[in-house]
């Protein structure tokens, strides 16, 4: 329902005048713009059509005032759609989308059509769901009411135990005869071991995922072990190197329409540029990330993006710029969206860059508050870091409080 919201708003429609129906199986015509086939999961419909949905709908709003503008001989720019109606307040008419359809087929299609700004009149709103009656009344088809001739059934585990299930569910996937199924669940393992810190068994199961791409030319995660080994060499201490796989690895699953790891690799590329002096690079990166992941309508990734902000920031010296101001909304946005790592590598960042100017107090109640909030994954890379700069800010107010009673005596 929120993808017909998105058309709504744009074509200026209540949402009760939509009828949804499911798509024919076309990887050409419906594919996922972030997955580069017809599938989707979690929050990643949304994701993707926030923009291609919004665009469709402004284009046949405007094809549709361009029909009304001709059949009244007056500028479309005096024209304007409400409520399903074509306007023309200079003159009073006004007319219904029904009516318009078929000289509306022969406008052309805008290409970049404007979106509208504003108050968001249907997004974000609780509204009765237009599916409802079907799903009360049992004439919804499900996937689970579907069955076929020697149909298999799958559940997903979780195990509660971080690592534990990254090798012990590898030992059952490498045994399987779909090799679609090892990439798949490869591409999962490295990020484990990254955010660990256990490098070497990163590199391991990267490996692998390399292999089992590379038997089954699957292009996609080919390209995302790329990016893997381009992360893991930032992380250990070679970013001019990282960030040329990483860019590689985007190049790679472009070609391949797979774009749902553009804006996390885009963080990764910034992030390594900067760590080998090119500021400038980096934040020209960093700033498509931010766009991208504003016209997806997605705010997980913005806590990184404003952190590395403010590292580039931070680099550069820029004097109008307030680095303190974007980890502060770095932190905000990472506590709505429920991110606590990037809330803990922000309040980090944030903690030594006020320690920089002595608000040592200040540095460690922001950093300490997010910090004793975790009481699981100790042993990841962003809870020493967080650990570790807790007792050098503790280290560094000692220091200040015996200079001042040095000073005193």
């Amino acid at each position: 329902m929120s993808v017909a919201m998105l058309m709504a708003k744009e074509l200026e429609i209540e949402l009760s005048a939509v009828k949804i129906e499911h798509a024919i199986g076309d990887d050409v015509l419906y594919a996922s713009p972030l997955l580069g086939e017809q599938i989707t999961g979690g929050s990643l419909s949304l994701r993707g059509a926030w923009k291609p949905m919004r665009q469709a709908g402004a284009a046949a709003r405007m094809m549709l005032v361009e029909a009304a503008a001709r059949g009244w001989s007056v500028p479309m720019s005096s024209c304007h759609a409400a409520a399903g109606h074509v306007l023309h307040p200079a003159s009073g008419p006004r007319v219904g989308y029904r009516p318009l359809v078929q000289v509306a087929s022969t406008v052309p299609v805008p290409q970049d059509p404007p979106l509208k700004t504003g108050t968001l009149r249907l997004i974000g709103k609780t509204l009765p769901r237009i599916d409802s009656s079907a799903k009360v009344n049992g004439s919804a088809i499900f996937g689970i009411d579907v069955r076929l001739p020697g149909m298999r059934y799958a559940s997903v585990m979780a195990c509660p135990v971080l690592g534990v299930m990254a090798r012990a569910s590898m030992r059952e996937v490498e045994s399987s005869e779909f090799k679609l199924h090892r990439a798949v669940a490869l591409s999962g393992i490295p990020p484990i071991f990254m955010w660990r810190g256990d490098w070497a068994e990163a590199l391991i199961y990267i490996k692998r995922l390399e292999d089992a791409a590379e038997q089954s030319t699957l292009r996609p995660y080919a390209a995302l072990a790329t990016a893997f080994r381009g992360q893991v060499a930032i992380a250990t201490g070679d970013p001019d190197g990282g960030a040329a796989m990483i860019q590689s690895a985007m190049r790679g699953l472009e070609d391949a329409h797979y774009r749902l790891f553009s804006a996390p690799l885009m963080i990764s590329e910034a992030q390594g540029l900067l760590d080998c002096g090119h500021a400038g690079r980096a934040r020209d990166v960093i700033e498509c990330c931010e766009e991208l992941a504003i016209d997806s309508g997605s705010a997980l990734h913005l806590p990184e993006i404003f952190r590395v902000k403010a590292d580039i920031l931070l680099a550069s010296e820029a004097g109008s710029a307030n680095p303190e101001a974007l980890l502060d909304r770095a932190i905000a946005v990472a506590r709505d969206v429920s991110a606590r790592g990037w809330e803990l590598r922000s309040a980090t960042r944030l903690a030594r860059l006020l320690s920089r100017s002595k608000r040592y107090d200040e540095a460690e109640a922001t950093l300490r508050a997010v910090y004793e909030a975790f009481d699981e994954c100790q042993g990841t890379v962003d809870i020493e870091t967080a650990r570790q700069e807790l007792h050098a800010l503790r280290a560094r107010r000692a220091r200040a409080s015996d200079r001042d009673w040095r000073a005193l005596s």
